[in-house]
């Protein structure tokens, strides 16, 4: 046998081993983009609930609109003839946002952009 080389043995062991590595890999690879689709799939319907969450309550169903209602707010309860209500996240904090002027984060004068801190939501306030 020549410097450098395997046997015939220690090849097929080793191709074994990476061909179980790259069936592993893929079946990470496949559920990774499964979990992607997922994620803009969702990120598009709460921007379209965002956008036109009224349109969509007016022409849902009873449970559609449960369904609109447990997606945005928890924590539901009446007090005399008022709904209070806390909502759920991600709705929560850009409610935070809209009453600040600090939502969109900032530069300072060498041009280093610095995003909103949970600090700057809350308005100071521990959370």
């Amino acid at each position: 046998m020549t410097r450098g080389s395997i046997t015939p043995d220690d090849y097929n062991e080793k191709k074994g081993r990476y061909d179980q590595e790259i069936v592993r890999i893929d079946g990470q690879l496949t559920r990774l983009e499964d979990v992607d689709q997922n994620f803009y799939a969702t990120a598009s319907y709460l921007l379209q609930l965002f956008k036109h969450g009224d349109k969509i309550f007016e022409v849902a169903s009873d449970e559609e609109k449960r369904q609109i209602i447990s997606i945005l707010l928890w924590n539901l309860r009446m007090k005399g003839k008022t709904v209070r209500f806390t909502p759920n996240e991600p709705f929560a904090t850009v409610l935070k946002l809209a009453e600040s002027s600090k939502w969109q984060g900032y530069m300072d004068e060498d041009r280093t952009f610095y995003s909103v801190s949970e600090n700057a939501i809350s308005g100071g306030k521990n959370v």
